[in-house]
Formats: C-alpha cells, sequence, structure tokens
C-alpha cells in the first residue's frame, strides 16, 4: 500500500472520530462510543458502569488508541489479505459478519480478546478492558498509560485479526481446554507480544519472567524475550511470549510481508496432527531457506544482539552461557531440546588441535554454528559433520588465546544428546 493511501486511511480515522456517538445518556445506564474505519470493520467501546467514568476520556482514549492499534496491524504491517482479513474474511473458513468489534470496558483484572461463534463459522470478536484502569495501572505498576493503552489493544486486536487467518492456531478462551491449546503460543502470543513493541512499548517484550517454586508445583511466566535468553534450550511448545525475539529477528531479516504469508499459511495447518518441527518447515519453506539454516541464523542473531557489544541492543540480558570449557582433554556431556539452542565459550590453549562434537544418533541432526572473537571482528561459520556420528573442528586454524563461541541449535522434534571434547 503506498504512503498516499496509507496518510489519506490515518486522515479519514481522525477526521472521522468526530462522528462517533453515544447511545444511553441517563446516569448509570450503559453507553456506547462507535467508529467506522475506512474498510468497513466498525469498533465500539461499551461503558457499562458510567459513574466510574464520569468526567473521564477513557472511552474515548480506549477509541482512539483502537483505532491507531488496527491502522497498524492491518494497514501499516499489511495484515490485510483477501479472504483472511477481518474486514472480508472468507465465509468457508472463520468470519465475523457484521464485521465489528465491541470492546467492554468492564469488571475484569486484565485486557483479553474473545471470538465467540456464533453458529457455523461465524464468530463474534470482543474485546474486554479494566473498567477502573487505574486500579489495575496501579497494580502492575504501569506509567505510561498512553503507550501500554496502545500496545494492550494492539495485542489483542492481532488475535482477533489472525483468528480470521488461521483460527486453528489460535489459543482462545473456548479452546482452553484443548490438549493441544499451549502448542501454538509460540506463534499467536509471541507474534502479539512482538506488536507490542513495535508500537513503542517494550515493558512487557523486555520482560523476564519468572520461574519459583510453590509447593510441589513450578510456576512459569514467560513475560517476554529476556526469558527466551535465560532459557534458551527450552522445546518449541513450552514457548510463548518470549517466542517474540523469533518474530523480532523474522521481520527484521525478512520483512513483515513474510510473516503475514506465514500466517496465511499457517491455515493449512492441523493443530492435532501437526508437529512443531512441521510448523517450522512450513515458515522456512514461506522464506525459501533451509530449516537447519534458519535456525542457524537465528542462533547467531540472539547472540549477536544479547552479547556482542557492537551489536547488543539495550534493554537485553545477555544469552546464557551452558558451560564454560577452559582447558585441554575436557569432555561435557548434554543435551539440547527440540528447537531448544546452547552456547558454549571457551578458550583455545596451546597445544589444543580439535572441538569435537559427538552425537547418539546422527551428527548432521545437530546444528553447530561457531563464532570466532578477533581484534576487530566477530566472525561465524558452519561446522557440519564429517561422519554420522560427529562434528570436527580444528583448533590449529584458530590463534591461541581465541574465544569461541559454541552456537549449538536442534531443528528436529526430539531431544538430542552430545558430547563435546577438547584434544
Amino acid at each position: 500500500m503506498s504512503t498516499t493511501i496509507k496518510n489519506k486511511i490515518i486522515l479519514y480515522v481522525v477526521s472521522t472520530i468526530l462522528l462517533a456517538w453515544f447511545t444511553g445518556t441517563a446516569e448509570g445506564v450503559a453507553q456506547t462510543l462507535r467508529q467506522e474505519l475506512a474498510d468497513g470493520v466498525v469498533l465500539n467501546v461499551h461503558t457499562e458502569d458510567t459513574e466510574l467514568l464520569e468526567g473521564s476520556n477513557y472511552p474515548q482514549e480506549v477509541l482512539q488508541a483502537a483505532c491507531s492499534a488496527y491502522q497498524e496491524i492491518v494497514f501499516n504491517q499489511g495484515f490485510n489479505r483477501q479472504n483472511y482479513t477481518f474486514a472480508c474474511a472468507s465465509q468457508f473458513f472463520a468470519y465475523d459478519s457484521d464485521q465489528t468489534i465491541d470492546i467492554y470496558l468492564t469488571q475484569v483484572d486484565g485486557p483479553y480478546s474473545l471470538c465467540q461463534p456464533q453458529g457455523g463459522l461465524e464468530y463474534q470478536a470482543s474485546i474486554y478492558l479494566p473498567a477502573d484502569y487505574n486500579s489495575y495501572r496501579e497494580r502492575y505498576n504501569i506509567t505510561d498509560f498512553d503507550s501500554e493503552l496502545k500496545a494492550s489493544l494492539t495485542h489483542e486486536l492481532l488475535h482477533i485479526i489472525t483468528y480470521s487467518y488461521n483460527r486453528n492456531m489460535e489459543t482462545t478462551a473456548q479452546s482452553k481446554n484443548s490438549i493441544t491449546s499451549e502448542r501454538w503460543d509460540w506463534y499467536t502470543e509471541g507474534l502479539a507480544r512482538y506488536f507490542e513493541a513495535l508500537v513503542g512499548y517494550r515493558d512487557e517484550f523486555l520482560s523476564s519472567g519468572f520461574r519459583k517454586n510453590v509447593g510441589d508445583k513450578v510456576m512459569v511466566y514467560k513475560g517476554g524475550v529476556n526469558y527466551f535468553l535465560r532459557y534458551p534450550d527450552r522445546p518449541l511448545n513450552e514457548r510463548k511470549y518470549d517466542f517474540a525475539l523469533f518474530w523480532q529477528y523474522l521481520h527484521r531479516t525478512y520483512g513483515m510481508e513474510k510473516i503475514e504469508q506465514i500466517s496465511s499459511q499457517f491455515r493449512a495447518v492441523d493443530p492435532a496432527v501437526c508437529s512443531g518441527q512441521q510448523a517450522m518447515q512450513i515458515i522456512a519453506d514461506t522464506l525459501g531457506v533451509e530449516l537447519n539454516v534458519l535456525l542457524q541464523d537465528f542462533s547467531l542473531y540472539l547472540f549477536e544482539v544479547s552479547s556482542l557489544p557492537a551489536k547488543k541492543e539495550a534493554g537485553l540480558e545477555a544469552v546464557s552461557i551452558t558451560k564454560f570449557l577452559s582447558s585441554r582433554n575436557q569432555r561435557t556431556q548434554d543435551s539440547i531440546c527440540s528447537f531448544g539452542f546452547d552456547f558454549y565459550a571457551l578458550e583455545v590453549d596451546k597445544g589444543m588441535e580439535s572441538i569435537s562434537l559427538s552425537t547418539f544418533g546422527r551428527a548432521e541432526d545437530l546444528n553447530c554454528l561457531v563464532g570466532i572473537y578477533s581484534p576487530s571482528a566477530f566472525q561465524a561459520f558452519a561446522a557440519t559433520a564429517e561422519d554420522l556420528g560427529r562434528i570436527k573442528i580444528d583448533a590449529r586454524e584458530f590463534p591461541q588465546g581465541s574465544k569461541i563461541i559454541l552456537m549449538l541449535s536442534n531443528p528436529t522434534n526430539q531431544s538430542i544428546s552430545y558430547n563435546i571434547t577438547l584434544d
């Protein structure tokens, strides 16, 4: 879409915001603020407790932020594919017949969205926000109201818009009891969290989350990308908001148009039988790269943006190093999860001849990138298997004292056990 058309749409939204109207004016009666957008989609903001919001501009601010969020997703980022996007969804897949998104300011703990089935393939889209937003902000220590509100609406609107792309992938209230409900959060929640950062709110994107023991259970909140960097070796089906870092990498490397295309390709996926490897293969095929190359490149990206001084981004923690290898004749054994990442650091000692990785299976199933520090640069190359059981790196090619990073990734559905030996 051209810049001129985008500007006209923005102008249309801003100028017609004045056309919004209220229904119900008596004290305590529910009120609705309405806005029709350029593509025919209607946003309604419903106020149930007017006494709580008396004298407040909160409903108007919600409507304006929702218009801006919709503009960002559909027009600026290109989620407007015919027969996929909310405004012109396929009636043979999933659609909202009145093309209306209802936003309710009500008694809820935090923002969430619903695509409620209405019979057949039809659904009704809605978003719920706390009516008492000041208490919500205080409870979660939110200081930037405008940015957080737009980010929350962007997050929830993306869920609604991608629902008509690939409702089969979406984790929604009506499918949370499904045995597959957790399996696709790396896409649905990871991408939604990345969109929060795209519109300028990075607090949740940068979250480290937490893992803590509560009785005999472990509570885990995978809040943002620093959780990923702390725990890089986790299987794909356990990823959630933390996988936003992968979508940032795809956006910067391949462009948002490819992410939109991937979202449309996911419509054909049957979550009941499709594995994470098959879903990731769809991504690689859409990008036109080999899956193992995609993961190798992403492992390098993880290290560079978190740990390499020349490229390190503000707010990112250094990726966790699995182990520091420090001497000749050292051997370490470990395993790497399906679609997990391990990082090793070592320094080349005098007399060191080789670095060997052996697996209990096919060595070519384990990706290994070798990163080398020099005074002026950081270079990386792929180490390939010389036979079915071993990857061998000639340490004699590196000057004594060279600092090496081994970046391992697993592009399979199975955990891989391996040994690293320094000779």
